[in-house]
């Protein structure tokens, strides 16, 4: 007896495998000397992983320092740039923040494949309640980028950010695939991400009225939340959609201001 496999499954089931070598061969490859400026790089990016940008902070000042006295600049800029979600709500503007980013682009330091991808991930996560458009951009390119250097997790928050932007700039119908797209592999490999792209979508229903289909993915952002205490979650889960403004508060990977506005 023969089994007919559809189009739909299979091509499902070739991300999640293309996700699962991805991340099998990151941690292989990312594996570093404890106490080295790598082993304190990558516990930095484990901890902005899962959206912890304060406690990261520290960790990519003290890297950025270390890559400047080895005049490795390609990976002190990596650091440094990945130092700025934590103080998104200082006194810098975000118009000079994203000036700062796209100059930093144009360095020779940026060359290097990784630190151009985290410069445009830090840069695409300021744009999307500042110019949804150029976010929307900033995010097509972050997925090419990262599915050529085999970050299929990053690509796949890039495909959601995409609809984040889209929603936000009226495309409904390309916002709801983007995201239901990055939430599906989400469900599998990324907690963080699981819990964002849910409690968007969910929060997404809640705008366009449907407030009894908005409770299940909210719900479901909440249980996640409470089984994976390491990573945050927005207060607006608080009060489930008692408050219209709470999509753009969900809208910025940053969730301005970022991990601050979370509790725990």
């Amino acid at each position: 007896m023969r089994f007919r496999v559809f189009p739909t499954l299979r091509i499902a089931t070739g991300l999640v495998l293309a996700v699962l070598l991805g991340v099998v061969g990151y941690h292989v490859l990312r594996w570093r000397i404890p106490g080295s400026s790598e082993a304190l790089l990558e516990q930095a990016d484990e901890k902005s992983w899962v959206n912890n940008w304060i406690a990261a902070e520290p960790l990519y000042r003290q890297a950025e320092l270390r890559f400047d006295q080895q005049h490795e600049l390609s990976k002190a800029l990596y650091a440094h740039v990945s130092e700025i979600p934590a103080h998104s709500e200082s006194s810098i503007s975000v118009p000079a923040q994203l000036a700062e980013l796209t100059e930093d682009l144009s360095l020779p330091q940026a060359k290097d494949p990784e630190t151009r991808l985290r410069i445009l991930t830090i840069l695409g996560m300021l744009e999307v309640n500042y110019d949804s458009a150029m976010a929307r951009d900033t995010w097509a390119q972050i997925e090419a980028l990262a599915k050529q250097r085999h970050h299929y997790l990053l690509a796949s928050r890039a495909i959601g950010e995409q609809g984040i932007a889209a929603f936000l700039l009226g495309d409904i119908a390309a916002a709801k695939k983007n995201v239901v797209k990055a939430w599906t592999v989400a469900k599998v490999f990324d907690p963080a991400a699981h819990i964002r792209y849910a409690s968007v979508y969910g929060t997404g229903l809640v705008e366009v009225q449907k407030y009894g289909e908005a409770l299940g993915p909210l719900d479901e952002a909440i249980k996640v939340s409470k089984d994976k205490p390491e990573v945050a979650y927005p207060t607006c889960f608080s009060f489930r959609f008692s408050s219209s403004n709470c999509f753009s508060f969900l809208a910025s990977p940053l969730s301005m201001p970022p991990y601050l506005a979370f509790h725990r």
